[in-house]
Parts: C-alpha cells; sequence; structure tokens
C-alpha cells in the first residue's frame, strides 16, 4: 500500500487495478544533477560513467524479480535492501 509519488505510469497502474495495495520492485535512479529536476534526470541519456553499471543494475533487476516470484517480497526485501557491503558478502551468487 503506497502513492504513486507523482509517477504517471504507477497512477495508472493504480487506476486500472482499482487499489493501491500490490508488491512494488523499483530500481534507484539517483539525484543526478542538481540542476535538473527528477523527470529531467530520469528522461536523459545515460552518462559515459554509468554505462558500465548497467549491466550490473539489470542482472540485479532480474535476480530481484526472480527472487519475488519464487519468495515474496520478505525474500527480496532482506536480501536486495541491505547495504552494499553486506550484500557482497551475503553469497556467491549474488
Amino acid at each position: 500500500d503506497g502513492s504513486d509519488g507523482g509517477h504517471n505510469g504507477l497512477r495508472s497502474v493504480m487506476l486500472s487495478l482499482a487499489t493501491r495495495e500490490f508488491s512494488r520492485l523499483r530500481v534507484g535512479v539517483g539525484r543526478g544533477e542538481t540542476r535538473l529536476d527528477l523527470a529531467g534526470h530520469v528522461l536523459s541519456r545515460f552518462a559515459t560513467g554509468e554505462i558500465a553499471m548497467i549491466d550490473e543494475m539489470m542482472m540485479r533487476a532480474a535476480d530481484a524479480a526472480e527472487l519475488f516470484v519464487e519468495s515474496g517480497m520478505t525474500a527480496v526485501m532482506n536480501r536486495f535492501n541491505a547495504t552494499e557491503r553486506s550484500d557482497k558478502t551475503t553469497d556467491s551468487n549474488g
């Protein structure tokens, strides 16, 4: 249960489902340059220095989605909401 956070796509999903009560898997986008608003940051092209992180981020997101289907939201939160340091020490698969 949560708000759309100003996200038009999420607002559309909520209207279509007629509920705010569903699980959400989100990928952090950072804040980008302070001169841009968040929408400008999200809709802009990746910076050259960010491109190397994209494959890793996509694999991590796919792993989170698979774990969600297999084991539910609590398992996803326990594994993927951990700090980066503890995440790297949890197991060799992840």
